[in-house]
C-alpha cells in the first residue's frame, strides 16, 4: 500500500510520454521539492512491481514496465485501496475496510492514523466502531493483538462478498495515463463472448455484478487468498450442469491472466453463475439446476401468503407458479451466499406498481422465514414486477365480458354489429356469441355476460 499523495502522482505519470516536474506540481497542487521527494520515494516502490521510473534530463519522468502482470497486480492492489478522500467518516471507514479486506496482517492505528488518514487516532477508533457494525452483517470480525494492531477475520468467501458489496469498484483513476487493459474489461469480454456462444442472455445488471465478482476472485487468487468451499457443497446447489459451465469459464480465465483456478475456485465461480442463470434462460439445455421440491414448496408457499393476505388466487395460474419458480431458482442461491445484486427501477417499482410491491413484500416473508435472512427491497422490487404482470393478465381475463347477439337468420347485421363491438369495446370483450332466435331456446347460457337482440322482439327462454 502506498500513501495517497504517492497515488495522485503514480496517476498522472504516462508509459509513453514524459512529464516533467513542473507539470507534476502544478496538476496536483503540490511544491517542486515535495514532487521529487515522493518521486524518488515512487521510484523504490516501482523496482518490485515490475517497472522502472525513467528520467530524461529537460524531458522529466515516464513509467517503463517490464512485467505486465506483476504491475497490473499492483494497480489492481490500488484501484481496490482506492483514492479515498479522509474527511468525512464514511470515506475513512471505506478506506479502512478496503485496507484490511486485502490485507491479513496486522496495522496499528497510529500507522493508520499518520501514515493513511491523516487524522487523530480517536477519530480512528471511533470510526472503528462503525466498521465493526459493517462487518457484522458479513459474519466478520476485527481481530485486535497487543502491540501489533487489527486486522480482519473471518472465511475468505465472506471477505469477497464484502469487498464487491461494500468497497467502491475498481477505481479507473489511477493508471488512466497507462495503456495496460483494465482488469474488469477484459473480463468483461470473456464474459460476453461465453454467454454468446452458451446462448445465454443476461441482464446488464446481472452481467455487472458478476464481473466485479470475478474481479475479487482472480485478485484474491493472485495475492494467495483461496477459498475455503469444496466443489462437492457447490454442486448440491447449483447442479452439476452448471459446475461445467463454471469449469468452462474458468479454462478461459486461467488462459487469459495465466493462473491456475482450482476446483474450489471453479465451485466459487459457479455459485456466481448460478446465482443470475434462470433455467428458462437457456435455449438449448437446462444450466441452473432444475425447479427442485424446495423450490417448489417456497413457491406454493408465497403464492398462499398472497391468497391469505389479500383474497388474490394465483394458485391455478400456471405461468405465473412457473414465472416466479424460474425466478426462485438463482434468488435462492443469491440468499444463501449473500449475493447482492441492485435493482436500478426500485424507486419507480415502489411508485408504479405500489399494490403489487406491498404484495411482494408480503410474500417475502415466507423466504424471511424460511432461509432466516432478510430479503433486499431489490429482490422485493422484482417480484412485484412479476406480481404486477400477472394481475393485469388476470384483470383483463376477469373483468372481459362474453355477449351473445341474436340476430335474424341472415347474419349480415350481425357480423356488422360484431365488427363495430371489437373495434369500440375489443378490450372488454372476451368472446362475441351468435344465434337466432330459432336456436335461442338451445343455447346454453352459463358463461353469457350480456344479450344483444338485433330484432324487435321479446326474448325469452323456456325453463
Amino acid at each position: 500500500m502506498i500513501s495517497l499523495d504517492l497515488q495522485r502522482i503514480l496517476s498522472e505519470l504516462s508509459d509513453t510520454e514524459f512529464r516533467t516536474v513542473s507539470f507534476l506540481a502544478v496538476k496536483l497542487f503540490m511544491k517542486e521539492k515535495t514532487v521529487r521527494t515522493h518521486l524518488k520515494e515512487l521510484a523504490s516502490i516501482l523496482k518490485y512491481q515490475g517497472s522502472v521510473l525513467v528520467s530524461k534530463p529537460k524531458f522529466g519522468f515516464c513509467i517503463e514496465i517490464f512485467d505486465d502482470k506483476k504491475f497490473q497486480i499492483f494497480l489492481e492492489a490500488l484501484r481496490n485501496q482506492s483514492h479515498f478522500s479522509t474527511s468525512t467518516s464514511a470515506d475513512r471507514i471505506l478506506f479502512m475496510l478496503s485496507f484490511l479486506l486485502n490485507n491479513p496482517e496486522y496495522i496499528t492505528l497510529d500507522t493508520l492514523s499518520h501514515e493513511f488518514l491523516n487524522v487523530s487516532r480517536n477519530m480512528i477508533t471511533s470510526d472503528l466502531k462503525k466498521l465493526e457494525q459493517i462487518l457484522k452483517e458479513y459474519k466478520l470480525d476485527i481481530e485486535r493483538k497487543p502491540y501489533y494492531g487489527i486486522r480482519i477475520v473471518g472465511s475468505e468467501f465472506d471477505k469477497r462478498i464484502c469487498l464487491v458489496n461494500c468497497v467502491t469498484k475498481a477505481n479507473p483513476f489511477i493508471g488512466k495515463n497507462l495503456k495496460v487493459p483494465h482488469k474488469q474489461q477484459i473480463i468483461a469480454d470473456i464474459l460476453s463472448s461465453f454467454f454468446s456462444a452458451k446462448k445465454l442472455p443476461i441482464s446488464e445488471i446481472l452481467f455487472e455484478n458478476l464481473i466485479f465478482h470475478i474481479e475479487v476472485a482472480i485478485n484474491r487468487v493472485e495475492r494467495e487468498h483461496e477459498i475455503d468451499l469444496d466443489d462437492t457443497t457447490a454442486i448440491r446447489s447449483v447442479g452439476n450442469s452448471c459446475m461445467d459451465l463454471s469449469k468452462c469459464l474458468c479454462r478461459k480465465l486461467e488462459d487469459e491472466f495465466n493462473l491456475s483456478l482450482k476446483e474450489n475456485e471453479q465451485a466459487y465461480i459457479a455459485i456466481h453463475l448460478a446465482a443470475i442463470i434462470s433455467p428458462k434462460l437457456n435455449t438449448i439445455r437446462p444450466v441452473n439446476m432444475e425447479i427442485n421440491a424446495e423450490t417448489d414448496y417456497l413457491c406454493f408457499s408465497m403464492i398462499e401468503a398472497i391468497y391469505e393476505g389479500f383474497k388474490i388466487d394465483f394458485r391455478d395460474n400456471l405461468n405465473f407458479r412457473m414465472d416466479l419458480s424460474q425466478h426462485l431458482v438463482p434468488l435462492g442461491i443469491r440468499i444463501k451466499y449473500g449475493i447482492t445484486v441492485n435493482n436500478p427501477m426500485i424507486s419507480a417499482i415502489k411508485e408504479k406498481y405500489s399494490y403489487a410491491y406491498i404484495i411482494a413484500a408480503q410474500s417475502c416473508t415466507v423466504l424471511q422465514d424460511y432461509y432466516e435472512k432478510s430479503i433486499t427491497e431489490s429482490e422485493i422490487g422484482y417480484i412485484a414486477v412479476l406480481i404486477e404482470f400477472a394481475l393485469e393478465k388476470n384483470n383483463k381475463t376477469k373483468n372481459r365480458k362474453n355477449i351473445l347477439i341474436v340476430c335474424a337468420s341472415g347474419k349480415v347485421n350481425a357480423q356488422l354489429f360484431v365488427h363495430n363491438c371489437k373495434k369500440e369495446f375489443g378490450k372488454y370483450i372476451n368472446k362475441i356469441y351468435e344465434c337466432s332466435i330459432y336456436e335461442l331456446e338451445y343455447f346454453n347460457f352459463e358463461n353469457i355476460d350480456y344479450i344483444v337482440s338485433l330484432i324487435n322482439q321479446s326474448l325469452k327462454k323456456n325453463k
